[in-house]
């Protein structure tokens, strides 16, 4: 297994001093990260260039021409392992108006329509308020760790990281083995948006979709700390003491601005 060991991560410690900490003692600590510049962002970024490179064959220049551009846009979530004082996952949610979301680039390069066809083709809305998960990274040697509680709590953090912008779905570029492994590991279900067909770019993808108000309904994970810091947001009693921030919008004007218009954050 690859080591993560010279992934170049700032000490997590100056995180303390990010804007949108809210996290509590225990094992484990979610961030907020809304500032390209923020010590959260830059660790989470180093992860994401870490997994991409070591485990799924991206270049450098690949990762820079695939993401580079939506900078701007990204709104990162962080999780600490405090036994280790050391980040360990990350993941990039995109935060803009569909049009300027990478997904809808994703659409128009590898199937030639839009976000707004595409929901419309799905019998949905075109203005729909949409959150893009771009990206979900966790180093190789904490994947499994916690019963894969790392992925999860990032999954989780996202989900209200979303309902607190007001996204009516989700969407996420997949392999199109990921919906079936949402399903296994987070009973949660993604459609293929609009039934589009596989292409192939770096193995076969496909978008999907999913409305997180229908998650408290349409989950079927059996891990009773998932489920209630998925749903409850509990993080007083989830696994290892994971609590999940919230950002302030009020005092976050550049994520205001972000959020979806037809819906403005209050």
């Amino acid at each position: 297994m690859e080591s993560s060991d010279d992934v170049p991560l700032p000490f997590w410690s100056a995180l303390n001093r990010s804007r949108g900490d809210h996290t509590h003692a225990g094992r484990w600590g979610l961030y907020y990260a809304v500032e390209p510049d923020d010590p959260a962002s830059e660790a989470a970024r180093a992860i994401e260039r870490f997994v991409f490179t070591h485990s799924l064959g991206y270049s450098d220049t690949m990762v820079e021409e695939e993401y580079g551009l939506y900078e701007e846009i990204s709104v990162w979530i962080l999780l600490i392992n405090r036994a280790s004082d050391e980040p360990v996952g990350s993941l990039r949610a995109l935060v803009a108006p569909n049009e300027k979301l990478k997904i809808d680039a994703d659409l128009h390069r590898l199937w030639g329509c839009s976000l707004s066809t595409a929901l419309q083709l799905h019998g949905l809305n075109p203005l729909a308020n949409v959150v893009e998960c771009a990206t979900i990274s966790v180093l190789p040697e904490w994947r499994t760790a916690d019963r894969r509680w790392p992925v999860k709590a990032l999954c989780a953090a996202f989900n209200h990281l979303g309902l607190d912008l007001g996204a009516e779905y989700f969407v996420q570029l997949q392999d199109v083995t990921g919906p079936r492994l949402l399903r296994a590991m987070l009973g949660l279900t993604f459609d293929v948006l609009a039934d589009l067909p596989p292409v192939d770019f770096l193995g076969p993808v496909q978008p999907t979709i999913t409305d997180p108000r229908t998650h408290g309904q349409t989950m079927t994970s059996t891990d009773e700390d998932f489920r209630r810091l998925f749903i409850d947001r509990d993080g007083r009693t989830a696994r290892g003491g994971t609590s999940l921030p919230f950002i302030d919008l009020s005092a976050t004007p550049r994520l205001r601005h972000l959020s979806p218009p037809s819906r403005p954050a209050t």
